[in-house]
């Protein structure tokens, strides 16, 4: 099991390579399970926190390796999906989620709307300044941004086996995951899911959509399965093998051009990632 990211008090964010010059900006929405001691960990034991509830077990060392082996700059979201969700809209229902599958989470139950701009402020708006920041950094470099966001997802849900070994979420731009999914049939072993284990449209996440999408800029959202990533030698496959993959297909023409901005993202977002 992977320990904690974040080694000291208070940080909202870890930035790996920030120094590259590659246009690749690869993002970590549920890296961390770390809860701020102040929560009493939500009321929830050890072993919920570090299950896949806290967190997507094993995403944060898959983009690590893949950030190396690409040389690109990565953000990895400091702090567990239980305080906040950074990859929902403020406004979200799990943005503050009280029950995950068959977990409650007591420490969630009748927050404060200023309990909820606080826990925003402190752990989710520190690190989408940051993405945005560097998506500047690249344009005014005069590069192309091409973000890639990393998750992973558990075997089991609800007692339902997922049979998906590696997921491409895609909502209306598949440039990007066209060609992956082209490449990815070519090996039989990997069994691939198309918007498993849920649909990427803007009411169920939010960091793809209005950072890549809404602006028109390639992207990929991709989903590997928990149990694939349990130990270094496994990760380390899995990061060869998207790394591989990323390399082929950002030189091809797709990922050279911005796309119409979709504008009905921002307009849903504007009502949407306002704190309810």
């Amino acid at each position: 099991m992977e320990k904690h990211i974040l080694k000291i008090k208070y940080k909202p964010y870890q930035i790996i390579n920030q120094k590259s010059s590659n246009r690749i900006l690869l993002i970590c929405d549920h890296a961390s399970n770390l809860i701020p001691k102040k929560y009493k960990r939500l009321g929830l034991n050890t072993k919920e926190i570090k299950s896949h509830i806290g967190w997507d077990i094993g995403a944060a060392s898959l983009a690590k390796g893949i950030a190396s082996r690409l040389n690109s700059t990565l953000l990895l979201a400091g702090y567990s999906r239980l305080i906040v969700d950074c990859n929902r809209s403020l406004g979200h229902p799990e943005a503050f989620i009280t029950k995950s599958e068959n977990t409650f989470i007591p420490g969630n139950f009748n927050l404060s709307k200023a309990e909820k701009h606080n826990r925003a402020k402190l752990y989710c708006l520190p690190y989408r300044k940051k993405i945005k920041k560097n998506i500047d950094l690249r344009l005014k470099r005069k590069q192309i941004p091409v973000i890639i966001s990393i998750h992973s997802f558990a075997l089991k849900y609800k007692n339902i086996k997922r049979p998906w070994h590696l997921s491409v979420l895609y909502r209306k731009d598949k440039r990007l995951t066209s060609l992956v999914l082209k490449k990815l049939k070519k090996n039989q072993s990997i069994k691939i899911g198309i918007n498993k284990p849920y649909d990427s449209e803007i009411y169920n996440i939010f960091t793809i959509p209005f950072f890549a999408e809404s602006q028109g800029f390639p992207y990929l959202y991709l989903e590997i399965r928990q149990d694939l990533l349990i130990n270094k030698k496994k990760i380390t496959n899995w990061s060869q093998i998207i790394s591989k993959l990323i390399k082929e297909i950002i030189i091809n023409p797709k990922a050279n051009f911005i796309s119409a901005p979709s504008k009905d993202i921002l307009k849903y977002f504007k009502k949407k990632n306002k704190i309810i």
